[in-house]
């Protein structure tokens, strides 16, 4: 049997939770090296709106109603949003159904939620999980540059140029 880790690490997941997205932050809550500390949600994928729905949605399924989901950029920095339906359904989750979420979106932007949760903490001890398009993460280091050296990595999921994702 393995031991949990002696200390987590803590992490912030942005996310526009198609279903790779999905199953990611599924493995993030379930796992005894992570301390969640929340999901920021972005266009991408899908809309915010369904974005943030799915993103609580998948919290409920994993029964941690605890974890606070912020919305963030509706909209990308530049260009026009691309529509991934193909790769992900009209839900963003494939079709599939999923619990209504048991909580509400947390208040607040996730920009600044993202920002706030870096300066309170103490530097290099916050990995990012950009599983989406980076729109919220290049905005809050725009908005507070002093967050660069705080910020203990990223870890981000990428791939394709041009469309994205694509079936």
């Amino acid at each position: 049997m393995r031991q949990p880790p002696a200390s987590r690490r803590s992490i912030v997941i942005d996310t526009d939770p198609g279903v790779d997205d999905a199953i990611a932050i599924l493995l993030a809550l379930g796992s005894p090296e992570l301390d969640l500390l929340g999901i920021a949600t972005v266009l991408g994928n899908v809309s915010l709106a369904l974005a943030s729905d799915n993103a609580r949605r998948i919290c409920a399924l994993a029964g941690r109603p605890d974890v606070p989901v912020f919305a963030g950029c509706a909209r990308p920095l530049v260009g026009q949003p691309i529509a991934a339906e193909p790769s992900h359904g009209s839900n963003g989750l494939g079709g599939v159904s999923l619990p209504e979420p048991t909580m509400a979106l947390a208040d607040g932007h996730a920009v600044d939620w993202l920002v706030d949760a870096l300066m309170r903490r103490a530097p290099g001890t916050v990995t990012i999980a950009a599983l989406a398009p980076l729109t919220n993460v290049a905005t809050a280091l725009a908005r507070e540059p002093r967050i660069v050296p705080r910020i203990g990595g990223i870890v981000a999921m990428g791939g394709a140029f041009g469309t994205g994702n694509c079936p």
